[in-house]
């Protein structure tokens, strides 16, 4: 049986990418068929208008809610739409498009419960407050609970909807989500994978 994807692209304040965002996701031949929601949380520039504009999908936030309530809104669409696995994806396209696929394949091959996008192999290229914090984060995750992953702080996963099902609604709302995600499914050994 063919599993089912849903991307959801978390989306704030993206107007000078999401267009080519949008392009590079509906043009590549292995997400064309992917559905995909753009999760906009209260944008203030022109970013709910350009995802209008594409007739896409879009949840949009009255107010600025924060990231872990987007990813949370992307969990709830893609569990009452049944979609078997959820990929996050960042607005600011910071990641590759072509690593969607690489999530998607390794996923088809293998049966993880999550699939993290590490940026440690390209932390040279963060701003230094943000390479600081996280590798100061990512090593206190080993230290206190023996994290299984490198980069505590991606936001760029694929989740087996089923699986996060009662655990997402009660994580923060802001950018500690993916540190106390972290926590819960190191508690609860699921299957992960970091590339």
């Amino acid at each position: 049986m063919e599993k089912k994807f849903i991307c959801g692209v978390l989306c704030f304040n993206n107007e000078k990418i999401i267009q080519t965002l949008i392009n590079d996701l509906n043009s590549h031949s292995k997400l064309k068929d992917i559905k995909k929601i753009f999760i906009d949380d209260a944008s203030v520039d022109a970013t709910y208008d350009i995802l209008k504009s594409n007739n896409l999908d879009i949840v949009s936030h009255n107010n600025n809610l924060g990231y872990g309530c987007a990813v949370k809104s992307a969990f709830k669409y893609a569990s009452q739409n049944e979609y078997e696995y959820l990929l996050i994806f960042p607005g600011d396209y910071q990641r590759s498009v072509e690593d969607l696929v690489v999530m998607m394949e390794l996923s088809k091959k293998n049966e993880y419960d999550l699939i993290s996008g590490s940026k440690f192999n390209k932390i040279k290229l963060l701003p230094r407050h943000r390479k600081i914090g996280n590798l100061f984060y990512s090593n206190l995750a080993k230290l206190f609970w023996n994290s299984s992953l490198q980069d505590v702080l991606s936001g760029f996963k694929l989740y087996k909807v089923k699986k996060f099902i009662g655990i997402t609604e009660d994580l923060p709302n802001n950018y500690s989500f993916d540190i106390v995600m972290n926590l819960v499914i190191s508690k609860k050994n699921f299957k992960c994978f970091e590339f």
